[in-house]
């Protein structure tokens, strides 16, 4: 069968050859864009947070039309993060950040702050915020509903440790562990270990100067005052999490995808 022959600029890699078939949708072609180019470090498996738009207007595909329908040959696309609206009691981030968990590979763009890291639950407040579920890995009944939150205060970025869970913030080759109540200064390039789960979450910020990596951890160190995160601290251990401390702890095994017909792209 015939391809669409595309171009599609996919963030720092402009100009990319794509030969698509014609009745692909938009986030299938997404998809197929997303599995070619995981090199890129800060871009995420999951099409949810990307749409495909022309660079000549910036117009975004229907997503419900198929490719031949709304694209001629030879036409220049470009892969975005979609614009989501904050939650309430959040806003929008000045840059684009990023926490990639180390052992998956995953990336979970952060599109508010404060943005909460756990596992999403009705049942406690704040619910809204929690910006990465965990809950889906093999290891994540050993996190906390309500563990890490991330915070924007004074032109820096802040994580602070919101339960009894025990977390780690790795910067080089110092580690310093999160108490609960205190705010740490985030920089890129650091990982947040939760570490009863075994997850390594790096944070990503595009176009910042890469830190000292020996640098001191506790220079910044700052004392929350209780009221300012109960809200966020319903985070009682539930039995199915106690159970879960008890259960060995194993690597989740990642299989490579196989090459799809969908799609063959890059320059």
């Amino acid at each position: 069968m015939a391809r669409l022959e595309l171009i599609v600029d996919v963030f720092d890699q402009p100009n990319q050859l794509a030969a698509a078939l014609p009745a692909l949708k938009p986030n299938e072609l997404v998809e197929a864009v997303l599995e070619e180019f995981q090199e890129i470090e800060y871009l995420s498996r999951d099409p949810q947070y990307y749409e495909l738009q022309r660079v000549s207007d910036g117009s975004a595909l229907a997503a419900d039309l198929p490719l031949e329908a709304q694209l001629e040959k030879d036409a220049h696309l470009m892969l975005v993060e979609k614009t989501i609206a904050p939650p309430s009691g959040a806003s929008a981030p000045r840059d684009r950040i990023y926490l990639r968990e180390q052992g998956s590979g995953a990336v979970y763009p952060l599109q508010w702050l404060p943005a909460i890291i756990g596992r999403r639950d009705q049942k406690l407040g704040q619910n809204e915020l929690v910006a990465v579920d965990l809950s889906a890995y093999t290891t994540g009944l050993r996190v906390s509903r309500r563990q890490v939150r991330i915070t924007y205060q004074g032109d820096e970025y802040k994580v602070e440790n919101l339960s009894n869970n025990s977390t780690t913030l790795i910067r080089g080759n110092n580690a310093t562990h999160l108490h609960r109540g205190r705010r740490h200064t985030l920089l890129a390039g650091d990982v947040i270990r939760l570490d009863r789960s075994g997850l390594n979450l790096r944070f990503l910020l595009l176009d910042a100067r890469a830190p000292e990596t020996d640098s001191v951890l506790d220079d910044a160190e700052e004392h929350v005052a209780e009221d300012s995160v109960s809200p966020a601290r319903a985070d009682a251990e539930s039995p199915e999490e106690e159970l879960a401390e008890q259960a060995p702890l194993k690597e989740e095994a990642q299989a490579e995808p196989e090459a799809g017909p969908e799609d063959n792209i890059r320059q």
